[in-house]
């Protein structure tokens, strides 16, 4: 069924990568053609052309899209004064995996390895910046250190593993893994508490 949308030209640009956004909710990302999209926003095919090479060039800026998605799901908690630093730690690993159970095709294609190159590409461009969601893990770890909560060692690294982890239990639980699924709360605060003392 197709659904046009109304658009103003100025705002094409984003209205495709909202909405090939809105399409990973339903199907991955090797179902979604460029006539799918122009159909839905009802937009001849050469107008996706002014503003993106090709179907790859325009998931590239939907990663980075998804990417500032997961930051905005997180960064409240971050700014929250009324948590100290280990309940934010905690926060932002429960809104990490709820933003990754969300929409799992959303997740797979900023994560996995279909577009391994593109996602490299997006990262680098804020490489040096060290913004977005994972600076902001950087940015806690730094925290952490000054609060004695964390040892002395290169926050980068010490941001690497809390990502990991939580990244780890977002992807078995969307790969419907039984025994996770069931004590998710018990397995969060499991591996929280572990990296806690791993890191401290």
């Amino acid at each position: 069924m197709k659904h046009k949308t109304t658009y103003h030209h100025d705002n094409l640009k984003e209205t495709l990568i909202l909405k090939a956004l809105a399409l990973l909710d339903e199907k991955p990302y090797e179902s979604i053609t460029v006539r799918e999209l122009t159909d839905i926003i009802g937009v001849s095919r050469t107008a996706i052309y002014r503003h993106f090479d090709s179907k790859e060039h325009l998931f590239q800026a939907v990663i980075l899209k998804g990417f500032e998605q997961l930051t905005q799901s997180i960064e409240p908690i971050y700014h929250d004064n009324t948590l100290d630093t280990k309940e934010k730690f905690y926060k932002i690993a429960e809104a990490y995996v709820d933003f990754a159970l969300a929409s799992p095709p959303r997740y797979r294609l900023m994560m996995g390895d279909k577009l391994m190159n593109i996602r490299k590409q997006s990262c680098e461009m804020e490489a040096d910046s060290l913004e977005g969601a994972f600076g902001i893990i950087v940015s806690l770890a730094n925290k952490a250190q000054k609060e004695g909560l964390f040892r002395e060692e290169n926050p980068i690294h010490q941001a690497i593993v809390i990502w990991s982890l939580i990244h780890g239990q977002a992807s078995l639980l969307m790969d419907g893994h039984p025994m996770v699924g069931k004590t998710r709360d018990e397995t969060q605060t499991m591996m929280f508490e572990m990296m806690m003392r791993g890191l401290g």
